[in-house]
């Protein structure tokens, strides 16, 4: 026993010993080692992947009616000036896109396809229009209406477009929303009223000069034409319609009030393409003889006529 007991002083003794000196051994390795840079703090290293996954600032969304704008898609958004019928024709190529064009009001109904669309009665006005380029004397034109234009009924101009006169123009911004069955589906942001308008009566008379036309009655064509003409018309439909004349008195031989109204269309629009040439023509065949042709050479067709025949007489109008 009494060895037992010295011992285990003795162990103790070697087990402090032993640890002291492991101490002094790892203190020495340390002073020898190299220093290395101290890691960064748990703050700087917790907001790290913070700071690499911030998101770029969002691009501002453009209101509805605006174009997005800025960057090489400018050209991609920008607006364009189209008519109606390149629309019409061609309504992909619009899809999306904002669009200026004139139209020829019809007038307003009820939109039909409620439940496939956000165009429903009570927000949105539906219109239905021509285009402003149309011959509304022609029967296939004037049944190809477009029938889907929308209008927001809360829009500053929606109750002076809905109070319309038929025939009345407008210069539409536009934006093609859809294309369905081929048709595009047309919301306005605007529509300018545009000077001049057909009327009831001029459509009546062109319509029976047409008639008169198909069974060779030029002379009478000519003088419903001269009865339609009204100053009221728009600019285009007057063009045509002195140049139709001047067309049927061409044919009735009736020279000098076919020349009277080609000279009254080119005041009208003098950069009219075509109509100076035609303007050219009637005062040669007044003169008796036909324009020389592009080459400068005379045609051997032409004939030398009497000086009485190149200046006839001016027809009378028929009495009523």
């Amino acid at each position: 026993m009494s060895s037992l007991r010295l011992r285990r002083p003795e162990r103790l003794l070697r087990t402090l010993l032993c640890g002291a000196l492991a101490a002094v051994a790892f203190a020495d390795q340390a002073e020898t080692r190299p220093a290395t840079a101290a890691p960064p703090p748990p703050v700087a290293r917790s907001l790290a992947p913070v700071v690499r996954s911030e998101a770029p600032p969002a691009t501002p969304v453009p209101a509805r009616g605006e174009s997005p704008a800025g960057g090489w898609w400018d050209d991609v958004f920008a607006e364009r000036t189209a008519t109606l019928g390149e629309v019409l024709a061609n309504p992909e190529s619009f899809r999306g896109r904002i669009v200026r064009f004139a139209v020829q009001f019809a007038r307003t109904t009820k939109p039909v396809d409620v439940y496939h669309t956000s165009y429903t009665p009570d927000r949105w006005l539906n219109v239905v229009a021509w285009p402003d380029e149309a011959a509304l004397q022609d029967a296939a034109a004037f049944r190809a209406e477009h029938a889907f234009f929308f209008m927001s009924r809360d829009h500053a101009e929606a109750a002076a477009l809905a109070a319309a006169p038929q025939y009345s123009r407008f210069a539409l911004r536009a934006r093609v929303v859809e294309v369905l069955k081929g048709a595009p589906w047309i919301e306005i942001l605007s529509a300018t009223p545009l000077a001049g308008r057909m009327t009831e009566a001029a459509l009546l008379r062109l319509v029976k000069a047409a008639k008169l036309q198909e069974h060779r009655k030029f002379e009478a064509a000519a003088d419903e034409l001269g009865l339609a003409d009204d100053a009221g018309l728009p600019t285009a439909v007057r063009v045509r319609l002195l140049r139709e004349r001047a067309a049927c008195l061409g044919t009735a031989k009736r020279f000098h009030e076919a020349a009277a109204a080609l000279k009254d269309a080119l005041t009208l629009r003098p950069e009219e393409p075509g109509l100076a040439g035609d303007y050219a023509s009637m005062h040669a065949r007044i003169r008796g003889r036909a324009p020389a042709p592009e080459n400068g050479e005379r045609p051997a067709s032409v004939v030398e006529t009497k000086a009485s025949e190149s200046r006839p007489k001016p027809a009378s109008r028929p009495t009523r």
